[in-house]
């Protein structure tokens, strides 16, 4: 049974509430489906629903309030960030010892075999929302359908911090040796790849690829070599990849397809469409990934031809994988 409603609660500054703040408190469409069994009338939609909806949408939000043990000066109605938070507490818990990556507030489990992912909300995260240039929400209702793979950084921890600045750019992960940080919520789209933004998840291997960073790579414990360049982007000389790194970067690219249902799929033949075949290192058609045509996982090399990430890594990321 319901509780009643306490004494001076509007019910109409509740409703305008959630229909502002819906999106902007990050919880719109991605309520748990528990918490509306428990509260049906979660289930309504207080952002285009009609009156009666958005009424009983705050009445539900009210009696968690309620049950959950806020104070009576507490009971608003008001699907706000202390609210939140309490929702997804109980409903939608995963502990900072598991495997999960954040979406619209809300942690959801992935598995890494053997990296360690450390999320922004987590101590010791790397939080990129005060300081990081990204598109607000644009991820919030449609799924990404590429992964993006670059370079950037000597360690994620660097990454951040050049990532650390309102004009500059920006990315969801950053793979090191045997750990990971994302830094960005997987709701909102991160400047990392042009057009295909607002279409990707953004991952940044963190080592330097020049040959000129090869003392410097070994100071920082990395395994590299200085090898020539066979696959016709970038310098002549490179660095080999970080085998932990590599390995990091590979489990967290399979993860991200396997909850997103992001094909594993690279770029084939001769302009990077065909499903079988040798791979294609070459700039693709913007229109056939902005259409959808191609989904799957790209490195930025795919992109632009002014770069070359991650070109030269791809067999070393990827070798054994249906992306290899």
């Amino acid at each position: 049974m319901s509780a009643p409603l306490r004494s001076g609660f509007n019910l109409n500054s509740a409703a305008q509430f959630n229909t502002v703040n819906a999106i902007l408190i990050e919880w719109y469409g991605s309520i748990p489906e528990n918490a509306q069994e428990d509260y049906p009338g979660l289930a309504g939609d207080p952002v285009i629903g009609d009156a009666m909806e958005q009424a009983e949408f705050a009445k539900a939000v009210y009696q968690f309030q309620k049950e959950s043990g806020l104070q009576d000066h507490e009971l608003d109605g008001k699907l706000g960030r202390q609210t939140w938070s309490r929702l997804l507490k109980t409903y939608d818990f995963i502990e900072d010892t598991n495997d999960f990556v954040v979406r619209n507030g809300r942690r959801l489990a992935i598995s890494l075999p053997t990296s360690k992912l450390v999320s922004f909300d987590e101590q010791g995260g790397l939080d990129l929302h005060r300081w990081g240039r990204f598109y607000r929400a644009v991820l919030s209702k449609k799924k990404p359908r590429l992964v993006t793979v670059h370079w950037g950084g000597v360690d994620p921890k660097h990454l951040y911090r050049v990532f650390s600045n309102p004009k500059g750019w920006s990315s969801h992960f950053g793979c090191g040796q045997g750990v990971g940080y994302q830094m960005i919520d997987l709701m909102h789209g991160t400047y990392h790849g042009g057009y295909v933004n607002k279409l990707s998840i953004g991952l940044d291997i963190c080592q330097q690829p020049g040959a000129e960073w090869y003392e410097k790579m070994l100071k920082k414990g990395y395994k590299v070599e200085k090898v020539r360049n066979t696959v016709g982007r970038g310098p002549k000389k490179v660095l080999t990849l970080d085998p932990q790194i590599a390995r990091t970067t590979r489990e967290f690219v399979l993860a991200l397809c396997k909850l997103y249902d992001i094909p594993l799929r690279a770029p084939r033949g001769k302009d990077g469409m065909a499903m079988e075949g040798d791979l294609f290192h070459g700039v693709m058609s913007p229109a056939k990934i902005k259409s959808g045509e191609f989904t799957g996982v790209l490195g930025h090399h795919h992109v632009s031809k002014k770069k070359w990430d991650c070109a030269i890594w791809w067999d070393a990321v990827f070798a054994g994988t249906p992306l290899g």
